[in-house]
């Protein structure tokens, strides 16, 4: 088994644009939406649908006020037009004077509760007033809260305590009376985040603030297009692991979904990028204030060439089996065989069936066997006696006895040469020494007769033959 993972980074930029249909979490996030509206009045923020103020009004700007209205509202504060859409809302951040009882903080309960341990986008623009006189960059925060009252009296403690923030950089100072400016970072929840809140986090005393001209007194910035995103995935920054077999190719890498554009290092744009070699991609995607890198890690297992045993054989000497070498072949996966051997061969030491099987982590596995024959009988065998014996003594010939090969012995017999018994015996290998009931025997010629058992067959048969004894 050959599982290939290349340490090299193949990066691929992924970059997103949120989805239209991307669930925004603040209703009513442009301030289009009013309760009531009569043209050429005054209008506080509590007439756009769900928002509501706490501590001082807040301002509402929308088309439906009509030019009066609006000139009204923004005698003293300069004109703007909307970011998008019809409407906005305005803020009194506080003045000069640090009298924070006119701070005005411009709230609204969320669709739904944050999720714990969930990543979110939290983003709203800001725009500068005309006529404002002081700018600040930590007056016009983000905060939640579980539980808020529309009818309470706010004066939060600086800054609030256990509560999530999103804040604008502390050396950022929002200027600019043209464009609009974004605020815009992401949070873990806690699950505590129902109602969020924009405003100021701190005491005057402790804003960092840079004075623009005019009466010196004033600080003041319209909001719009307020978005609570919940980033797919719910985490920072994932590790995926894709693994498969070489016949598997190519392997699908699926990105995060509910986003609209994918742009991969490959130059395609789809959301799923088709991959055909081994290694680590890194994927990297933009969230609109800040951006996220997945990393794809894969596995492409190679398989080893089919396995063939070869055909079934005997392995044989003779009729005795003689152990033989089973070659797998190469040495390229987790070999499994029936003897519980895990090595590419095995060395067969009895006639039977051997299996083998490739044992593969994501490759199909693979396997053969190969049947070796036990060895067939031998039906020769083979029964040699010497034709002459000298027993006198002198240790060489001394004594006579056959010599078999695949029989049964039964029993040998010697006879004079007027047919009298002169030595038996039922033990194969026992020796006749010339005599008889203990008197050597004259010279002269004896007949033997061998009774045995026939190979395979155990047929009865006899072998006769003559001896020469000299002394």
């Amino acid at each position: 088994m050959k599982i290939q993972t290349y340490f090299l980074i193949s990066c691929f930029l992924w970059s997103y644009t949120w989805v239209e249909a991307q669930e925004n979490l603040v209703p009513n996030p442009g301030f289009e939406e009013v309760v009531s509206c009569v043209e050429n009045e005054f209008a506080f923020i509590d007439k756009a649908q769900y928002w509501f103020w706490l501590n001082s009004p807040a301002f509402l700007f929308h088309e439906c006020l009509g030019q009066a209205g609006a000139d009204e509202q923004i005698e003293d504060l300069g004109p703007q037009a909307p970011r998008s859409g019809v409407g906005m809302a305005g803020e009194v951040v506080g003045a000069a004077s640090g009298n924070y009882t006119d701070s005005r903080y411009t709230c609204v309960e969320l669709i739904r509760p944050l999720v714990q341990d969930s990543l979110y986008v939290v983003s709203y623009y800001v725009n500068y007033g005309d006529s404002a006189d002081i700018a600040c960059s930590n007056c016009i925060d983000a905060f939640f809260f579980e539980d808020l009252h529309p009818d309470s009296i706010f004066f939060p403690s600086f800054p609030p305590q256990g509560v999530s923030m999103i804040q604008n950089p502390r050396d950022r100072i929002l200027k600019d009376k043209t464009g609009w400016m974004q605020i815009c970072d992401t949070l873990r929840a806690t699950g505590k985040e129902h109602f969020l809140v924009i405003g100021s986090t701190v005491e005057y005393n402790d804003l960092i603030l840079e004075f623009t001209g005019g009466r010196g007194e004033l600080i003041w910035y319209y909001v719009d297009d307020v978005s609570i995103y919940k980033i797919p995935g719910g985490s920072q920054s994932k590790v995926q692991r894709y693994a498969g077999c070489e016949t598997d190719l190519p392997l699908r890498l699926k990105g995060r979904p509910d986003f609209l554009h994918y742009h991969w290092s490959t130059g395609d744009t789809s959301a799923i990028l088709e991959v055909w070699t081994p290694g680590i991609y890194t994927l990297t995607y933009d969230y609109g204030c800040g951006s996220l890198t997945d990393t794809f890690v894969v596995e492409i297992e190679t398989l080893a060439p089919p396995i063939d045993l070869g055909s079934d054989r005997l392995s044989c000497e003779s009729d005795q089996f003689v152990a033989t070498i089973i070659d797998a072949g190469p040495d390229q996966a987790r070999y499994i065989w029936s003897t519980g051997d895990t090595t590419s061969q095995i060395i067969a030491t009895a006639p039977r069936t051997y299996t083998v099987k490739a044992d593969y982590i994501y490759c199909p596995d693979r396997s053969d066997s190969i049947q070796l024959f036990p060895c067939p009988p031998r039906l020769d065998f083979i029964i040699e006696f010497p034709n002459v014996f000298t027993p006198n003594g002198d240790n060489r010939n001394d004594t006579w006895t056959g010599q078999y090969e695949n029989i049964q012995f039964q029993r040998l017999e010697v006879f004079d040469r007027w047919g009298r018994k002169v030595f038996q015996t039922a033990q194969e290998g026992r020796a006749w020494d010339g005599r008889h009931n203990g008197e050597n025997l004259p010279e002269g010629v004896y007949y033997y007769r061998l009774s045995f058992l026939r190979p395979v067959t155990n047929v009865m048969d006899q072998a006769k033959g003559t001896i020469l004894l000299l002394r």
